[in-house]
């Protein structure tokens, strides 16, 4: 049963009792004074006409960026020492995730040692050879000799320089762990390193993303020969439902199952402020091809969800605020289309209206203790 209510707002901590009525869609009233007026800051927007491009409906879930996001992986095996982060670290490029403990580390550490000493003795026997062959203690052929041995130890040392540097290994610290750093800034995401844990070489350790821009993969049920790549989007989220994330389309996959409506949309999103995160889901109004048509129109702001029904505050006279029922359709520019329950030119709420909702649900809660 759906109560019909009048709340009064005045200085004094007197309250008007609430009428009950049996009809179940008897409208939800309230009437403030100017001062309650103001002081919950209502402000009011006249119904109007609005152009609405043709557009689907669409749902799906945040993804991070593929190209904003690194899997980091072991170098080389060995036993997890330390794990330096959590799922949801903020990191910095270059900051420690992980340490492992590994033979590959010591071993590429020995073979570094033996090739930098192979190439300076090889060095000082070529810089011999020549000062020999100047004063012709030997022959040219033996010089050369001493120079392919020098070539050849100098290839091998850079050799193991390079396997260091895979590894991620300083050669002036003589300590086999492998230090396995955030790629890029970000946000960690994963984490399958334990620490006392054996990792194999190539094992994924974590996966760090940079969330400043997130992609929302959609599905759309019809309609997807008509969407407009790089058409401009805005996407919702329950969980911040007072909030519009502009996107836009960036790729149209091709069709899911046997039918050719059906298809996988990505849609590409600035989140510098990271208030969305991989996993949520969003729904979103995607643009189809073709001529749009008017229809009365509200800012997106005016429409609340109250009761379980998708309403708007009316001002049926000054000071006196209807929640009325209406059934939206498509959504652009911020704006929503007012299929039924509102006239051109009628007054809605704007801003102000969560006092209005407070002050509704604590007056229905209220009827429903009396009763």
């Amino acid at each position: 049963m759906v109560l019909g209510l009048v709340a009064a707002a005045c200085h004094s901590d007197e309250k008007t009792k609430p009428e009950q009525t049996e009809h179940r869609d008897a409208p939800h009233v309230l009437r403030l004074s100017p001062q309650a007026i103001e002081a919950a800051g209502i402000e009011l927007v006249a119904a109007s006409r609005a152009s609405f491009r043709p557009s689907v409906a669409a749902g799906g879930f945040v993804r991070p960026d593929a190209r904003r996001s690194v899997t980091v992986r072991a170098p080389g095996e060995g036993r997890v020492v330390r794990v330096a982060v959590d799922v949801g670290s903020r990191v910095k490029a270059g900051e420690t995730l992980v340490v492992v403990e590994s033979p590959d580390a010591n071993a590429a550490l020995s073979r570094h040692r033996t090739a930098a000493a192979r190439e300076s003795a090889s060095r000082r026997a070529l810089e011999r050879a020549e000062r020999l062959l100047g004063l012709e203690g030997i022959s040219r052929a033996e010089r050369d000799s001493r120079q392919a041995d020098a070539e050849a130890a100098a290839a091998e040392a850079e050799g193991a320089r390079r396997d260091l540097a895979r590894l991620g290994l300083d050669p002036a610290r003589d300590e086999a762990r492998l230090t396995m750093k955030a790629p890029l800034a970000g946000t960690v995401l994963e984490i399958s390193a334990v620490e006392g844990g054996l990792v194999e070489k190539d094992a994924a350790l974590a996966v760090v993303a940079d969330l400043a821009q997130v992609w929302a993969l959609l599905e759309v049920v019809e309609g997807a020969a008509r969407i407009k790549t790089g058409g401009a989007v805005e996407v919702r989220s329950d969980a911040f439902p007072d909030q519009v994330f502009p996107a836009r389309v960036a790729l149209v996959e091709p069709s899911l199952g046997e039918s050719a409506g059906r298809a996988r949309v990505r849609v590409v999103l600035d989140n510098a402020s990271r208030t969305l995160k991989p996993g949520q889901f969003v729904t979103a109004q995607l643009p189809l091809a073709g001529s749009g048509a008017e229809g009365t129109a509200v800012p997106t702001e005016a429409v609340q969800r109250l009761f379980g029904i998708t309403s708007v505050f009316v001002e049926t006279a000054p000071g006196t605020f209807e929640l009325r029922s209406v059934e939206t359709g498509r959504e652009s520019a911020g704006k929503f289309e007012v299929l039924h329950g509102l006239r051109d030119g009628e007054r809605v709420v704007v801003r102000g209206a969560f006092a209005l909702k407070t002050e509704l649900l604590k007056s229905s809660l209220a009827a429903e203790q009396e009763k």
